[in-house]
């Protein structure tokens, strides 16, 4: 891994943006302006909108949701993973687990 940046450009809504980015994060940032565009057409055709600057926010709260669920998500999935570690390890402190395989 490299902490060389590369520049690339990007099209996003029919508007070019030069970035400046670790070269390993370029396919993420792509696909990323890749789903972006795609959201933004279907937001013109869904729901007739016009202005870009409504498409763009509306497609900003979308994605900004999203990203607070999958946070959400991974909170709640960190939680319930660190109960069931320390649910095993007092087990194993316990000698549980050996009992109940002998």
């Amino acid at each position: 891994m490299t902490n060389k940046k590369i520049y690339i450009n990007v099209n996003l809504d029919g508007k070019i943006f030069r970035l400046k980015i670790l070269p390993e994060r370029e396919e993420i940032i792509r696909r990323s302006v890749k789903r972006l565009n795609e959201e933004i057409m279907q937001f013109r055709q869904n729901y007739k909108v016009e202005d870009p600057e409504k498409i763009l926010l509306m497609v900003l709260l979308k994605e900004a949701g999203e990203k607070e669920w999958l946070l959400h998500e991974k909170d709640l999935f960190l939680e319930k993973w660190n109960e069931t570690k320390t649910e095993i390890l007092a087990e194993l402190n316990d000698g549980e687990i050996i009992e109940k395989e002998q």
